[in-house]
Parts: structure tokens; C-alpha cells; sequence
């Protein structure tokens, strides 16, 4: 075996490697975001239920914004056939309150509701969670602050380039192993 087969080979390995690294993490990362995230609330107390809330990406930047809430009722058991509301009202008036529903529909373990929203505008967002059901009904809010968009995320362009580099070396590579064989 030539030694630059050897090489070619080692670099062809290497830009797998690192082009399958790359993927799972940006696979990896969007999926974990939901179901879970920064506990906002952690059983707290809203009318005949118990709630837990979870918000993520952290930190919270203008965009998606993923809601999870967990529903309990007062002897701490699943309550799963609830109807959950949740409103956000942008920082000092800056716009009109939005709001939907959260369900268990895209939860993972059909046990928390879920909701995502975009978020447009920085400052300090109030989060209403209203709960309905058959015991009653329960409002709980919350404040969190919304970052504005980052103009460079370098560690995301620095991923990706790499990936272009390791790629096209990876492909040169091969085509000169090609022609030599």
C-alpha cells in the first residue's frame, strides 16, 4: 500500500467522522430542546391544580419559544385531560398578547402539554398559564426575558464551515485516489 493511499485514507476517515459529528449535533440539538428546558415554575399553586413550566432554548432569544407544562392536581397526580392556555404579553405594550393552546399531542411522554410560539420583540414577556377542567379553574404567571437575535452565532458558522472544508478535502481526496489507482 502507497503511503499517500494510507493518508488519503486516514483524511477520508477523519472528514466522516467529522461530518457525522456535525449532524448529530444539529439533529440532537433541536429534538432536546423540546420536553423539558429552564423550570420557570415548579409546582405552584394555580387554583385547583399544580403547575410546572418549563421554557426553552435558554437563554430565551427572539424566536422559537418552546412551552412545557406539567398539570398536577392537588394530591400531586397527572392531570391529562385538561385544557391549557398559554398567553404571552410583550414588554410594556409593545404589542398585542398572543396566546394557544398547549396540548399532550406533541409531548414525547404524552404526560406534560406543549406549545411553541415566535417570539418578535426583546424586553420582559409575561407568561399567563390558565388550566381548565373538571376540578376548576387555575391561572399562574411568570416573567422571562427575551434576548434579542445574536448577529453572529460564530460556533454554528464555525461547525458548518468545517464540515464544508472536511467535505470538499474528503471529495478532492477521493478523486485523486481515484486516479491513481
Amino acid at each position: 500500500m502507497s503511503s499517500s493511499f494510507v493518508v488519503i485514507r486516514t483524511w477520508s476517515r477523519i472528514a466522516t467522522l467529522f461530518v457525522s459529528a456535525i449532524t448529530v449535533l444539529m439533529v440532537v440539538g433541536p429534538t432536546v430542546a423540546h420536553g423539558g428546558g429552564t423550570l420557570q415554575l415548579s409546582d405552584a399553586l394555580a387554583g385547583p391544580y399544580r403547575l410546572t413550566v418549563w421554557t426553552s432554548p435558554e437563554p430565551v432569544r427572539m424566536g422559537e419559544l418552546h412551552v412545557t407544562v406539567g398539570v398536577g392536581d392537588t394530591n400531586g397526580l397527572s392531570v391529562l385531560d385538561a385544557s391549557v392556555l398559554v398567553i404571552i404579553t410583550p414588554p410594556n405594550g409593545s404589542g398585542k398578547p398572543f396566546s394557544d393552546d398547549a396540548t399532550t399531542s406533541q409531548s414525547a411522554n404524552k404526560f406534560n402539554y406543549e406549545v411553541d410560539f415566535e417570539l418578535t420583540s426583546p424586553g420582559i414577556h409575561e407568561i399567563t398559564v390558565e388550566v381548565r377542567g373538571v376540578e376548576g379553574e387555575g391561572i399562574r404567571r411568570f416573567d422571562i426575558e427575551v434576548l434579542p437575535l445574536k448577529v453572529h452565532e460564530w460556533n454554528r458558522v464555525i461547525l458548518i464551515g468545517g464540515g464544508v472544508v472536511a467535505s470538499l478535502t474528503w471529495i478532492f481526496w477521493r478523486k485523486r485516489a481515484n486516479l491513481h489507482v
